[in-house]
């Protein structure tokens, strides 16, 4: 058997491309190749795509999404303890726009967390509808925050005179701080809009 293959391989002279007679022994097998050429571990290797790999955008999304959600929940934790004191101490902060507060905090905290979670185990059949909902949250969270704002602000004014500047002074710091606390929920949005056609690719590979 060893002069057959050694036969062979004098039969394939320098410059040939193929071999069609060339035996192979089971360990030194060829790797195999597909109709795309290249042998798959060629492909993965040049699409720097790893097999089970979650796209970048779908894990940066979710990343933001939870850490958001950490943040939420942080600044819900705070504006319940100011809730709690003002209202032992009989404080000029209006109790409705305190709760109507603190439920929209946590509330959004929740789905973003919902959200993150979603996407960081791959349960979400698409990121579409958790992207798009994230775009719309932020700014609609923004302006009803900068709107209580403004009414606590009116109702602090009403009970001291010579404060008619808070109501817009408590309303654009609202609009900056809130703005600045759920850009990381924008961002999510896009990010997962932008990544989802690559994500449910991985989702129907895996």
């Amino acid at each position: 058997m060893v002069g057959g293959v050694a036969s062979h391989a004098r039969s394939c002279r320098p410059g040939v491309r193929s071999c069609p007679d060339t035996e192979y022994d089971d360990e030194d097998e060829p790797p195999r190749r597909s109709q795309r050429g290249g042998t798959r571990r060629q492909r993965r290797r040049d699409d720097g795509d790893h097999p089970g790999a979650k796209p970048g955008r779908a894990t940066a999304a979710a990343v933001l999404w939870i850490i958001s959600a950490g943040l939420l929940s942080l600044v819900f934790i705070v504006r319940t303890v100011v809730v709690i004191v003002d209202l032992a101490g009989d404080g000029d902060r209006n109790p409705v726009c305190g709760g109507f507060d603190l439920v929209l905090v946590i509330g959004t905290a929740g789905w973003v967390l919902y959200a993150g979670l979603q996407t960081a185990f791959g349960r979400a059949r698409s990121l579409a509808p958790l992207g798009t909902l994230s775009l719309v949250l932020p700014p609609a969270v923004v302006v009803l925050e900068t709107a209580c704002a403004f009414f606590i602000g009116l109702g602090i004014a009403q009970d001291r005179p010579g404060n008619d500047g808070l109501p817009i002074t408590l309303a654009l710091k609202s609009l900056f701080f809130n703005g600045l606390l759920t850009s990381g929920v924008f961002l999510a949005g896009a990010l997962a809009l932008g990544g989802n056609a690559g994500y449910r690719e991985w989702r129907e590979r895996d």
